[in-house]
């Protein structure tokens, strides 16, 4: 089943290719198309998702993926959250949303974060049944950004168990272990549920 990604992240949908391969779908970004996803106006990586999700399948009329995630931050009150892509503005670079970040961490000693990942998958904008998917990765905040892969905040999520961040990891590994590709797995178990229910 070809699958049309709500966005035009390059890094968000390498992930989502090399997460479902092997499996029945095929992801078609909308990179270098005219279509635009609707603003992100939720209060919540659910809302924003499901917001993104409808808007898309109404204007392609295909099955459609969205997601929406973000980096989370307990001693900060959660934040950026929601706003990571534009923690530091509105058009903000990479850079620009790791130096504010790492600037409020400084004097803070609970260096705790995670990633989450909120999936909706939609087979039309009147699906009736739309698919909710998350995943979480825990890790911790450095001051000082490390690698060069990845993108986000990649550089200064640190990962413990691993001893890099995850701007360091193989894009393999990477694309197995983080909180979008725990996502896609919660997905795809609750698609393979979702059409056994409907048979």
């Amino acid at each position: 089943m070809k699958l049309i990604f709500a966005s035009k992240n390059s890094g968000k949908t390498r992930e989502l290719s090399r997460a479902l391969e092997g499996t029945e779908f095929s992801v078609e970004s909308l990179i270098g198309q005219k279509i635009e996803a609707a603003p992100e106006t939720g209060s919540s990586f659910l809302e924003n998702a499901l917001i993104k999700c409808k808007s898309v399948a109404e204007i392609t009329g295909m099955p459609t993926v969205a997601d929406d995630s973000g980096l989370v931050v307990p001693a900060l009150n959660g934040r950026p959250g929601i706003y990571s892509a534009r923690y530091s503005g509105s058009g903000a670079t990479d850079e620009e949303n790791i130096q504010k970040l790492t600037r409020e961490m400084m004097p803070i000693s609970d260096r705790r974060a995670y990633f989450f990942c909120c999936i909706v998958f939609m087979v039309s904008p009147d699906d009736p049944f739309p698919i909710f998917a998350q995943g979480l990765w825990k890790g911790e905040i450095l001051n000082t950004p490390a690698g060069s892969s990845g993108f986000g905040y990649d550089p200064i999520f640190y990962l413990p168990d691993y001893g890099k961040t995850a701007a360091e990891l193989p894009l393999e590994l990477k694309t197995s272990i983080s909180h979008r590709a725990l996502a896609i797995k919660d997905f795809l178990s609750i698609y393979l549920k979702h059409e056994e229910n409907l048979c």
